[in-house]
């Protein structure tokens, strides 16, 4: 059996493949990039400089501990969630019986 092609899914994709690839790679190589090349705005040429100094700087900064924070707070309740009294939550039902059936 023979196969149609079909260009408009074709060109579909690829629009689809740069929206996604184009940001990754230019996210990568500003990373790369010292702050003064950086800062040009020349993203999309590769990093002429490259260096792992940016990746050096923020995992030495307390990078691990802030990242244990965001995640500890994240899974915690907030205090508006809270029992009230028995039985009974400070903010809306709903948000507190989710968050109970999420410990669970």
């Amino acid at each position: 059996m023979l196969r149609r092609v079909n260009p408009a899914a074709g060109v579909a994709s690829l629009v689809w493949l740069l929206i996604v690839v184009v940001p990754v790679y230019v996210m990568v190589n500003a990373s790369l990039m010292p702050q003064g090349e950086a800062l040009g705005g020349k993203l999309l040429e590769p990093a002429p400089h490259a260096t792992l100094a940016n990746y050096r700087l923020v995992l030495r900064s307390g990078f691990f501990h802030l990242l244990l924070n965001n995640v500890i707070v994240s899974r915690w309740p907030s205090p508006s969630c809270a029992p009230a009294g028995p039985g009974h939550c400070s903010s809306s039902a709903s948000s507190c019986s989710a968050w109970r059936s999420r410990r669970r």
